[in-house]
């Protein structure tokens, strides 16, 4: 009888202190967070943006190029080289 006495009181010590670490070990600590939403990268558009124009008088073919990563603007007419025209991010002063 002593022995199942023991037995109970032991079994009942490990749960009571089961639970009060428990208890305790909820009320110390913040609740769980989950992780934040990944960061969605938007679409990157591409170096160069082009707008073409036909030219009236000479039915020649042309575009505007825009480099993004400078900002530079360049024209080109025809079969001719490239020509600087401007910059978005340095305005030319007004005449």
């Amino acid at each position: 009888m002593a022995q199942q006495r023991r037995v109970l009181f032991l079994g009942g010590s490990v749960i009571a202190v089961a639970l009060a670490a428990f208890l305790l070990g909820e009320s110390s600590g913040g609740p769980a967070t989950a992780q934040p939403p990944a960061m969605v990268q938007p679409p990157v558009a591409g170096r160069y943006q082009i707008t073409s124009f036909v030219l009236q008088d000479r039915n020649t073919p042309g575009a505007y190029i825009l480099d993004t990563q400078t900002g530079e603007v360049f024209q080109v007419v025809g079969r001719d080289e490239p020509v600087r025209v401007g910059s978005v991010t340095k305005p030319q002063p007004r005449k």
